[in-house]
């Protein structure tokens, strides 16, 4: 009895902290679906410089998942970085030269 009362005190704790605060009760984190969401959202000023993280399912699990977080300016350099590499791979099969 007394270890279900436990969990339901530590249970409330948790759910009145807040997941992310800054100094000023600002938040710091944001969240997005994937990195495409990431890159195209539109912040407000308080939350320009604010770090935006996915979830991305770890490879060979079912259940366990990464969290990345990287400000918006990363998220955008990060997709242009995807998209040259695909650029890369699809010219590469036609024997087509990249500069």
């Amino acid at each position: 009895m007394s270890k279900a009362i436990y969990c339901v005190a530590a249970g409330a704790l948790l759910a009145a902290t807040p997941l992310v605060a800054g100094d000023d009760d600002k938040p710091t984190m944001l969240r997005a679906k994937d990195a495409h969401q990431a890159a195209s959202m539109t912040l407000s000023e308080e939350n320009k410089d604010a770090r935006i993280c996915v979830r991305q399912k770890q490879l060979g699990s079912r259940v366990r998942f990464n969290r990345i977080c990287m400000q918006q300016h990363e998220w955008k350099a990060y997709l242009v970085s995807l998209d040259a590499m695909d650029d890369e791979w699809n010219n590469a099969a036609k024997g087509k030269l990249i500069k």
